[in-house]
């Protein structure tokens, strides 16, 4: 090769090369690498920009605009620019802020056999509430676009507007022993004496029915209405104590919360609560406790007392989330319970729980638990209550043997006194009647289906004979579960609620009386 050959190919490489440099720096680009015209919309401009980087996170980046956490891109920042692309930059911002809402009333009518069929009468004027209301706002290039509801609180609870409508088919006017207090349409109603001077005590038919118990001399009625709160934790309802004795009395407002059940003592002068804690369906979940609350003294005034705590939070045994059912003995001395597995009492003074009876739990394959009804002798030596009992051929949970056991507290008396009558038998025995006394329960059309069989009421002696239908009379439809019933002060009538409104029924001829006739009634309790 001559040197002259091998100056002329380095020339020709060196001319080569430069020739390439050229053409690069000409076409504005690099090899295999692509510029894009793109526009980024941000903070209310329009960015106008060439490049050649490859992403919209790059491009952002190349214009200087910054992206917070919260901000949205579109398209996403991870996307390959095209030409001629537009890249939206979304400003995010949230903020929290407290509003004064108007909480309107509502307007409820409410049926009366009392006036007239077709003419109305103003019970209650409406007057709207207030309430305080927290919210979350999301706010997108200053724009609101979505708001969510962080807390709401009660400021001033609404007065509802209450029109009473008269309704045809009124009821005749039926002597009533003693004071029925019942829960209709959401308010709770009296009736003293007779049952035409019926009337209403509450108006803003908020009554959840949970507690509703009238105070054994007829003049306190403690009833229990849900809260309106947002917070998980917050209360699930509240507990109000009205004289039913006066009329116009406003209800009192009691310092108890979250109270799954409530009874009055036999002398009225005491209540005692079970509590729980909101939570998910059904709503609450029990503490399975018990207190006691002194609230009026010996002359029946209201007082302010502290409560004391006679049995602690406890698990409360199988489907102990649903919670323990209580009832007062005669003499003020004990409490029966009842729970989905067991039946038995507690001594007050001890504080001490004494089973009588354990039995499989009902697995109802629903967000509801079935827990059994337990009623005292007048004696307050025994307890009968519906036991649920095993069955050849099914699981015991699935068991559909349902029985009505009388129990000794001494536990050497336990007598079986009823075959097969279903879930919602619901045994109440009654106060002494010349030295006498007889149970009450309902007994299903079909046991093996009782949730949603029919029912009729029977009553029988106390050691389990002289079984007899009282209700509903022979011909007539059968009673809806669950049966609503309740004895007089006197135990010779008993008061049960058919198709939505009350009758009495005499035990000794068996004479039936109406005494509503709006269709509406859903818990009675009768009392002197």
């Amino acid at each position: 090769m001559t040197e002259n050959g091998g100056r002329t190919r380095t020339v020709i490489r060196h001319l080569i090369a430069t020739s390439l440099l050229i053409l690069l720096i000409l076409g504005g680009c690099r090899p295999g690498v692509t510029s894009h015209r793109v526009v980024i919309y941000a903070d209310g401009k329009e960015i106008p920009l060439q490049t050649d980087v490859r992403t919209v996170r790059e491009a952002l980046s190349v214009a200087g605009v910054s992206i917070d956490d919260d901000d949205r891109v579109e398209p996403d920042l991870w996307v390959e620019l095209q030409d001629g692309m537009r890249i939206h930059v979304i400003r995010v911002q949230q903020d929290v802020i407290v509003e004064r809402e108007v909480l309107p009333y509502v307007e409820q009518t409410i049926k009366s056999e009392a006036l007239p069929a077709g003419e109305k009468k103003l019970l209650q004027a409406g007057k709207n509430g207030l309430v305080e209301v927290t919210y979350r706002l999301r706010f997108e290039d200053g724009v609101e676009v979505a708001r969510s509801v962080l807390r709401r609180v009660v400021i001033e609870e609404p007065i509802n507007q209450i029109t009473v409508v008269g309704v045809e088919g009124m009821v005749d006017s039926v002597p009533v022993a003693g004071t029925i207090a019942y829960l209709s349409g959401g308010n709770a109603w009296i009736m003293r004496g007779t049952s035409g001077g019926r009337h209403p005590v509450t108006g803003d038919g908020r009554l959840d029915g949970r507690v509703f118990a009238l105070s054994p001399d007829g003049d306190y009625l403690l009833y229990s209405v849900p809260t309106d709160t947002a917070e998980f934790d917050g209360p699930f309802n509240e507990l109000y104590l009205l004289n039913v004795a006066l009329v116009g009395e406003k209800p009192r407002r009691l310092p108890l919360r979250d109270v799954l059940w409530a009874g009055w003592s036999p002398d009225g002068r005491r209540i005692a609560y079970a509590t729980g804690v909101k939570s998910g369906p059904p709503g609450w979940k029990a503490h399975n406790d018990l207190w006691l609350l002194d609230l009026r003294d010996e002359q029946g005034e209201v007082i302010a007392a502290r409560p004391r705590r006679i049995l602690s939070p406890q698990s409360g045994g199988a489907y102990g989330w649903w919670g323990t059912r209580y009832a007062w003995s005669p003499d003020g001395r004990k409490m029966a319970y009842a729970r989905p597995d067991q039946v038995g009492w507690v001594d007050l003074r001890s504080r001490r729980l004494f089973p009588l009876a354990s039995f499989p739990p009902l697995n109802t394959h629903r967000d509801w638990v079935w827990t059994p009804t337990v009623s005292w002798s007048p004696d307050s030596n025994f307890i009968v209550c519906t036991i649920h009992r095993e069955e050849p051929g099914r699981p015991a949970d699935e068991s559909q043997r349902f029985e009505v056991w009388a129990l000794g507290l001494d536990n050497v008396v336990r007598a079986r006194l009823t075959f097969l009558v279903g879930m919602w038998s619901a045994p109440l025995w009654s106060p002494a009647h010349g030295g006498e006394s007889q149970i009450a329960y309902a007994e299903a059309d079909e046991p093996s289906h009782s949730y949603n069989s029919r029912h009729v009421l029977k009553v029988m002696d106390r050691d389990g004979s002289n079984k007899r239908v009282l209700f509903p009379p022979k011909g007539e439809i059968g009673l809806s579960p669950p049966v609503v019933y309740d004895w007089s002060p006197t135990g010779e009538q008993l008061a049960v609620i058919y198709q939505g409104d009350i009758y009495i029924v005499d035990l000794s001829g068996g004479q039936v009386q109406q005494l509503t006739g709006d269709g509406q009634s859903t818990l009675l309790d009768w009392a002197e």
